[in-house]
């Protein structure tokens, strides 16, 4: 009966099992004759084809021990590829450094490269690069490059000196043309380059990577170009990289583009974006489907799209995206909130706080707080708040201790409003520092206590707010005048009439001037009508420079008296420059 084929194969495979047995015996066995280092080598390369790891690296070892110029360091860099295979780096890294201190003309180099990697994975990359400069020195072409690329990739944001020579690597990667080192190069160089500010030479080495047509590295690079391009002022030129990387359909890069560009054309082109994020969403690619889906939402709910915005947020929320789901929880809380479904907001905002997130928990917190204390479920508001205050969080901790000191303070709790109040003064985050100076400086005011007070309205001053300093000021103005302190109260209201947008100053300046005129203080009167004039403010300028003039009038300096009135002459007031008209008639000589 003949044979199946299967048998045949069998006893073929049997015989090239025995042939090996006998051929690792005897050139392991220094009594042979035949034993020879190449033989050596030659089975332990047939060993390793037929998965016979163990007997690969006993006849690499023959050959290694046996010295021979030329075998040996050929045998220690195949022994090293199966010891790092084996999880043995110590073993690999010393048959890697044999090779390498050969010389050999091809073992050498490829050894110092993989050398390299190992001692980078360990961390060592004075001892990596010292490896990869090493093959760059000896190896041939296409090692070259290789080590180049990552010897640049090694040295890529470390100090000056070094991130130097990263460029001169990377750009001598770039310049090989080898077809894959060479555009991975010039794409990684190319990022490099922009971020230094060099933006010729970064579209010099983008170019040479999207001109090699590599399937990974030439979109990589194209994207690259295309966010130069955007930064540069150049968009139609962006638009057309981020769609012909869109149109490449790669896994990776045509998400990001995608996204980029739609981010690029959000303020003036909505239905472009929307498109740009839903393709980007739609990929499914890892990390870049859910940030599309949520910048999406983001633009729909900007252009008044609830109902798709809504859908999504919600993607982005079913995505379970560690960063982005969490982030879009809290951005459906607010859409839900805007349309005043408060019971979803407060869902969305709880599930959002239950992620863990260390951005978006403190923010959630304060978001619920808020919702709470607007229901009148005052202590959960407070739960919520101080959630907040305990996350640390640079922006929303903050935030929440001004709110609850404004709850502690409606509930009486005068001590525990003050020291949330001082958390968030203590915090110095702009603008809600000054918030919280400023309701601070109020209560301590309402608790007796002007000095603590006038600290904290010339804080909220020092500050700047646009809004916020100069109310301090005409607080501060009022403590002070209350205090008989009146120039410090006249310097106080000049600094809330230096804000042009603030619309209290200048009346209540005006209103200084007419009581200081009352109390016979025509100095004082007269420092506060100037101030009302110097704003510019339409009606109450005017109405102030002749209130000026009849008070110099009466001090006798009628010079002075009728340019105040010809200043409401000429503001064409209906009202003040009729008044000034009539009063001018009458300055005394």
């Amino acid at each position: 009966m003949a044979e199946s084929k299967w048998l045949q194969l069998r006893k073929a495979v049997d015989t090239v099992r025995g042939e090996l047995r006998e051929g690792y015996r005897q050139v392991t066995d220094p009594r042979n004759p035949d034993h020879s280092p190449r033989m050596a080598l030659h089975i332990g390369v047939r060993c390793q084809q037929a998965g016979d790891i163990q007997g690969a690296c006993a006849a690499y070892r023959t050959a290694v021990r046996s010295e021979d110029p030329d075998c040996a360091p050929q045998a220690a860099y195949n022994l090293a590829g199966l010891l790092d295979g084996l999880n043995d780096p110590d073993g690999a890294r010393t048959a890697y450094r044999l090779a390498l201190d050969s010389g050999h003309v091809k073992a050498a180099p490829m050894a110092a490269v993989r050398l390299g990697l190992l001692l980078a994975d360990s961390g060592d990359v004075a001892g990596a690069a010292d490896a990869f400069r090493r093959a760059i020195a000896v190896g041939s072409a296409d090692v070259a490059a290789e080590a180049a690329c990552r010897l640049g990739f090694l040295l890529a944001g470390t100090d000056d000196q070094h991130g130097r020579e990263a460029r001169v690597a990377l750009g001598s990667a770039a310049a090989s043309r080898h077809p894959q080192w060479a555009p991975w190069a010039a794409a990684t160089l190319g990022d490099m380059l922009r971020e230094d500010g060099d933006a010729e030479g970064a579209r010099e080495a983008y170019r040479i990577a999207v001109d090699s047509g590599h399937q990974d590295y030439a979109p990589m690079a194209l994207l690259g170009l295309g966010e130069l391009l955007d930064e540069t002022g150049d968009r139609v030129g962006a638009r057309a990289a981020y769609q012909n990387v869109v149109g490449s359909g790669h896994a990776r890069w045509a998400a990001r583009a995608a996204i980029s560009l739609g981010i690029m054309l959000a303020t003036d082109d909505t239905g472009a974006a929307a498109a740009a994020f839903q393709y980007a969403a739609d990929s499914g690619a890892p990390d870049l489907a859910a940030r599309a889906s949520r910048n999406l939402g983001l633009l729909l709910e900007r252009a008044g799209d609830l109902p798709g915005a809504r859908t999504a947020y919600q993607s982005a929320v079913d995505s379970g995206h560690a960063d982005q789901a969490p982030k879009a929880l809290d951005n459906l809380g607010g859409l839900l909130e805007a349309q005043g479904d408060t019971v979803g907001a407060r869902s969305a905002y709880r599930r959002a706080m239950a992620s863990g997130h260390a951005e978006v928990v403190p923010m959630a917190a304060f978001n619920l707080g808020r919702l709470l204390e607007a229901a009148g479920e005052r202590e959960d508001a407070a739960a919520s708040y101080q959630h907040a205050i305990d996350s640390g969080h640079r922006e929303h901790a903050p935030r929440a201790a001004v709110n609850l000191g404004v709850l502690r303070q409606e509930d009486g709790d005068t001590q525990g409003a003050r020291s949330a109040y001082q958390l968030a003064v203590d915090s110095g985050r702009k603008g809600t520092a000054a918030r919280a100076s400023l309701a601070l400086g109020l209560l301590l005011q309402k608790t007796d206590d002007p000095t603590g007070a006038e600290i904290q309205y010339r804080l909220v001053m020092d500050s700047l707010h646009p809004k916020l300093a100069p109310m301090a000021a005409l607080r501060l103005a009022d403590l002070l005048r209350s205090r008989g302190d009146a120039t410090g109260a006249h310097l106080a209201l000049a600094t809330a009439c230096s804000y042009p947008d603030y619309p209290r100053a200048p009346q209540r300046a005006f209103d200084l001037g007419l009581l200081r005129y009352r109390e016979g203080d025509l100095a004082g009167a007269r420092a506060a009508y100037q101030l009302v004039i110097d704003t510019g403010h339409q009606d109450l300028a005017p109405r102030a420079a002749v209130d000026l003039g009849l008070l110099l009038d009466e001090a006798g300096e009628p010079g002075a008296a009728r340019a105040a009135f010809q200043l409401a002459i000429d503001s064409g007031h209906a009202t003040h420059a009729a008044r000034a008209e009539q009063a001018i008639k009458y300055v005394r000589p």
